[in-house]
């Protein structure tokens, strides 16, 4: 079975099916990254209702640089008298950026969506055109800072000659009697120190 006739046979149980089918159809085809299917949907109130989901990215360019945002639209059955009901789904490497659009949960929120009617002159097409404009100017999401690793104390210092005591008067090292580094010839030491990034990057993903 294709997606179109797929569509056709859940959007039955829809209250308007002909023109959720439209609207539906038409950013499928606009955006390609955005995937249909048929899942549970939780409300606020633990409502479950099995929903039509379009789930996948949305491109957009934040400082000439592409990326890719994780969305999730919810279509309710009630459409287009009701709103369809954005998420932005971070992935397990990000985490969300609050805003003036965006909560905690992933919900969006944004004025066409509180003016929504169920006349022509709001469909999901266009909702979803415009949180892509949203997010390009306020990105909804950035990348988990990674764990600084401590900088080790500098070859010579107090704090080293004071770490090589320690370790010699350590049971363990007397037990293994290896000798001390001489500080004042030092040996070769490569350390490796990882920093956070402060560049916001994005990747592709689903909505579960």
């Amino acid at each position: 079975m294709d997606i179109k006739s797929w569509l056709h046979t859940v959007l039955q149980h829809y209250q308007d099916p002909e023109r959720t089918f439209r609207d539906v159809d038409t950013v499928l085809q606009t955006y390609l990254s955005l995937k249909p299917k048929m899942d549970t949907y939780t409300s606020n109130d633990g409502h479950t209702q099995l929903l039509l989901c379009l789930h996948g990215t949305i491109p957009i360019t934040y400082r000439s640089i592409p990326y890719n945002i994780p969305v999730a639209f919810w279509v309710p059955r009630e459409y287009p008298n009701s709103s369809p009901i954005p998420y932005v789904k971070p992935t397990a490497s990000m985490l969300i950026r609050e805003g003036r659009h965006v909560d905690k949960s992933g919900l969006c929120y944004h004025q066409y969506r509180s003016s929504w009617s169920n006349d022509q002159k709001h469909n999901l097409l266009e909702l979803v055109a415009i949180l892509q404009q949203v997010f390009a100017q306020e990105p909804p999401v950035y990348t988990k800072p990674n764990a600084a690793t401590p900088t080790p104390p500098a070859i010579g210092s107090p704090q080293f000659q004071e770490s090589l005591l320690e370790n010699r008067n350590s049971p363990t090292q007397q037990r293994q009697n290896m000798p001390l580094i001489n500080a004042s010839q030092p040996k070769q030491h490569n350390f490796q120190i990882s920093l956070p990034s402060n560049n916001i990057s994005y990747a592709r993903s689903t909505c579960t």
